[in-house]
């Protein structure tokens, strides 16, 4: 529900195709998810996830490049994959059937874990066809994957599904057949401008376990959007969120940065706490707002926020609202820092690369940065949610702010 208030259209102006060695460095992977509305059947467009990536050059080459943390397997661990640069077009190519992890299999053996072989985990462009019954298959592109360079935004883009694939047993028969294990959507790659510091620490068993001081590349929009915040999970995904800047004050409002999928609880939820000094326990604050002052120096945007802590919360319909659990914590950030350069940025948006001049508009609606449907633009203050539908079932988002 919160996902879909995340982007905005605006583009900066157009740039050249970059170099292979200008484009070495820091980004950020911003995955998107289709969603079918159960009623109407109106398929949309919704921001996802992201994480930190990283492109290298491959030594000895003058087009290859290696990409680290495209994917993470499901133990968390980060893979790097060898892809291809076009100079002339910017676009960065992988093969068909990559491998990108050799994944051992494991059986439980007298006095311990035995190994028992190895799994090609492989990445594809997935294809959709129909058999004789209008069934759907899925298939296995043979083409590459294809990142698109954009000039007018920056960033690269996949247009559908990839899938990551491995060998499983087919069953009756026991033949090994290539089959997806992951998938990853409208995919996006946009070049980081900032740095994340923090410091955080969990209980267990009434006793303090400290994670030390972590750090990831970010992207901070100008347009009120932070990418890859906080990582959410054990996999190294990162966090939305939103800002606000009034003078040189920096506001984080309390909002759901990631779903759980869980009976009790739907969302983890950030928040602005006080730490008490000897137990170190965090309280909620009146406001529930994450603040630091900015500060300057040659043309970086330097800000110390104030602690905040991660929440489960889950939704309470019939008040309409996310609600936390004070006593359910992920993690307290004791510390957090964010360093970037805003005149490198644009819009988080547009990131499925949907172009929406000339449809025809079906509704508009309206949403609080919480995720809640409002009646009307008039029903709160502060920054609201613009949704546009149109006919063709996709749609847009736009920040407006209410006096």
């Amino acid at each position: 529900m919160f996902a879909g208030a995340a982007l905005a259209a605006v583009h900066p102006a157009s740039a050249a195709v970059p170099t292979i060695d200008s484009i070495v460095g820091d980004y950020i992977q911003s995955d998107s998810t289709q969603y079918a509305d159960s009623e109407s059947g109106i398929t949309s467009t919704m921001w996802e996830a992201c994480k930190g990536i990283e492109i290298s050059r491959v030594e000895g080459s003058d087009n290859a490049i290696n990409i680290s943390g495209l994917w993470r397997s499901l133990r968390g661990e980060n893979h790097t994959i060898e892809a291809t640069f076009s100079s002339t077009s910017g676009n960065i190519s992988i093969p068909a059937g990559t491998v990108v992890w050799l994944d051992n299999d494991y059986s439980a053996g007298e006095g311990g874990t035995e190994v028992t072989g190895q799994s090609e985990i492989k990445i594809y462009a997935c294809e959709y066809t129909t058999d004789e019954s209008g069934q759907a298959i899925e298939e296995w592109s043979k083409r590459p994957i294809i990142f698109r360079y954009d000039e007018n935004t920056g960033r690269w883009w996949h247009e559908g599904y990839i899938a990551v694939t491995r060998p499983w047993s087919s069953g009756e028969t026991g033949e090994l057949v290539e089959t997806a294990v992951d998938y990853m959507y409208n995919l996006t790659i946009i070049r980081a401008n900032g740095t994340v510091t923090n410091e955080s620490y969990s209980f267990s068993s009434g006793s303090i376990v400290e994670y030390g001081e972590e750090t990831r590349p970010c992207y901070v929009d100008n347009d009120g959007s932070i990418l890859n915040l906080l990582t959410t999970d054990q996999y190294g995904f990162g966090a939305l969120a939103h800002y606000e800047v009034s003078g040189d004050m920096f506001t984080i409002p309390a909002a759901p940065i990631a779903s759980v999928t869980d009976l009790t609880y739907s969302y983890k939820v950030l928040a602005g706490v006080d730490i008490d000094p000897d137990t170190q326990q965090p309280s909620l604050t009146d406001q529930m707002d994450i603040t630091g002052q900015i500060i300057e120096s040659d043309g970086t945007r330097n800000i110390s926020f104030s602690p905040s802590a991660i929440f489960y919360a889950s939704y309470d319909a019939e008040m309409g609202a996310i609600t936390i659990d004070p006593n359910v914590i992920q993690e307290v950030v004791r510390r957090l820092e964010i360093s970037y350069v805003p005149e490198e940025t644009a819009s988080v948006g547009n990131i499925t690369a949907s172009d929406n001049i000339a449809k025809e508009v079906e509704r508009v609606e309206y949403y609080d940065l919480h995720g809640r449907r409002l009646p009307d633009a008039t029903a709160t203050t502060g920054v609201i949610i613009k949704k546009t539908i149109y006919t063709d079932g996709s749609f847009s988002t736009d920040k407006a702010i209410v006096e």
